[in-house]
């Protein structure tokens, strides 16, 4: 066997250089440019789903059913389809669409106070002036 020189053996004693960013670049949370563009796009989708019980905007009221048709697909054809977003992102499918529906339950419940009294008490007018009847 080869004894290895001084300087072989120096070198493999040498520890490498890593970096702050080379060693914090692949976050074991998901923190990936790609991951966060999926859970951004699920995070719209969940909205849109659960504000569509009160939407009164048409183009509004159409996105939320097309998010709704989306989310009850499970083919798994591209990137950015409901299920490999949800495999990318250690998600149930059928977990995140029973959460949107127990909240759309819970929003459809909810009584908005009135904060439009019309022609209530609210309502601002202006004071009379009182003419004087001995003129």
């Amino acid at each position: 066997m080869a004894e290895l020189s001084n300087t072989a053996a120096a070198e493999l004693l040498i520890a490498d250089t890593v970096l702050p960013v080379q060693f914090w670049d692949r976050r074991p949370n998901g923190a990936d440019p790609e991951r966060r563009l999926m859970a951004a796009v699920l995070e719209d989708a969940v909205a849109l789903c659960v504000r569509a019980v009160s939407l009164r905007n048409a183009a509004l009221a159409r996105e939320a059913e097309e998010a709704d048709e989306w989310m009850a697909s499970d083919d798994r054809v591209g990137p950015f389809s409901f299920a490999s977003i949800c495999d990318a992102l250690d998600l149930d499918p059928q977990g995140v669409r029973d959460a949107i529906n127990r909240l759309r339950r819970a929003r459809a419940r909810f009584v908005r106070p009135r904060t439009s009294a019309g022609r209530g008490r609210h309502q601002i007018r202006q004071r009379r002036q009182r003419t004087s009847s001995a003129a």
